[in-house]
């Protein structure tokens, strides 16, 4: 790989050395052979300039992947795809839902619960297992640059506090713990916070090993936007009637989905062709 050395410019405005080695691990988790992520590290960094954007940077190595192998490719834009579940928050929910039921949780979504102070709160997701039972606060940003920071787990603490205090008894008792997912990155002292006080925590890859984008690598539960296919309008549509995943396109025919959604019979035929790479 090439040892050039320029500055990029992050999501958030910072800039900071490019580091090759990210682009590398990224094209390497998303399955390229290490030729092939080596020859796009080369090709990209032979046209950057100082003060190239790390989005511009990732739209390089995604089209050069996708002319070698378009699963692969897919799977390279996973992170992004997570950002396009918006605008709205409810598909993000139902989306980190089903990632807890593919691990062994059952889940409610948008559960309205009565704390002690007679406040009624609308909860994301209750999740249950036989060891604990989680309530599960979702927080969507659409980009990479924003990230969760203490107001965030104060208010959601509190909340929780108030729920396990609760003067509805059925469904306030037993809850075990407050989960608090992001779409992003928590800050330190989000972390600290977290650990002191049992908050369970589950970013884009928090915990090391154990994050969102481990979680749907490790049971192929990819998001619907991950398919480049999908145009806006066919994406607002099956967001609306619930079908969050990838894998939906699969399980169902299409037109049992056209039936429910009027989207063509033969859009989601082509899209189910694509969801079926991520399979390989």
């Amino acid at each position: 790989m090439s040892m050039r050395k320029f500055k990029v410019v992050k999501y958030s405005g910072e800039e900071e050395l490019f580091d090759d080695r990210k682009m590398f691990h990224s094209l390497r988790r998303a399955g390229a052979s290490i030729d092939v992520a080596e020859n796009i590290i080369d090709k990209v960094v032979s046209t950057a300039v100082d003060g190239m954007t790390t989005k511009k940077l990732f739209r390089q190595a995604f089209n050069l992947l996708n002319k070698t192998d378009e699963g692969t490719a897919l799977k390279y834009n996973l992170k992004q795809s997570i950002y396009q579940l918006g605008p709205t928050g409810f598909p993000f929910e139902k989306f980190i839902a089903g990632l807890l039921k593919a691990n062994g949780y059952h889940t409610l979504i948008n559960q309205r619960i009565r704390g002690a102070s007679k406040v009624t709160y609308e909860i994301d997701i209750v999740a249950q297992n036989d060891t604990e039972k989680l309530l599960v606060e979702c927080k969507f940003h659409s980009r990479p640059g924003i990230i969760s920071h203490m107001n965030t787990v104060l208010y959601c603490k509190a909340r929780f506090d108030d729920i396990k205090q609760g003067v509805e008894p059925l469904k306030s008792k037993n809850f075990t713990r407050l989960m608090l997912v992001s779409s992003t990155r928590f800050t330190h002292s989000v972390k600290s916070y977290s650990k002191l006080y049992d908050v369970k925590l589950l970013g884009w890859r928090h915990p090391r090993g154990q994050g969102i984008g481990e979680l749907i690598e490790q049971k192929k539960l990819y998001p619907i936007t991950i398919l480049t296919g999908l145009d806006n309008r066919t994406k607002d549509q099956m967001l609306l009637k619930g079908y969050v995943f990838a894998n939906d396109l699969i399980n169902n025919t299409p037109k049992f989905l056209s039936k429910k959604t009027s989207v063509s019979i033969s859009k989601l035929t082509k899209l189910r062709e694509q969801a079926l790479l991520l399979n390989k």
